[in-house]
């Protein structure tokens, strides 16, 4: 899926808002990559743990192509902003 200017793709966007049901559907496409990162290097999952959405944060631990451990251009951490 094509990311709009910033980077964030649908995928991104779902994962921001918590909108765990959408979660589920897009990480069954093929087409979705689920690491994706924004233009600041920010991935969904960093996303996810910034705003605190605990379901979608489970949901992407469970998928073995979320690396729980990518930093953004900030060397920040999901963890570290969690």
């Amino acid at each position: 899926m094509k990311p709009i200017n910033d980077g964030w793709t649908p995928f991104y966007i779902a994962c921001f808002n918590g909108h765990k049901e959408v979660v589920e559907i897009l990480l069954k496409d093929e087409r979705i990559d689920p690491m994706r990162p924004d233009n600041d290097r920010t991935t969904p999952f960093y996303v996810a743990c910034q705003e605190g959405h605990s379901e979608v944060v489970e949901i992407l631990l469970k998928d073995e192509r979320i690396d729980p451990m990518k930093p953004n251009n900030d060397r920040q951490t999901p963890f570290y902003v969690a």
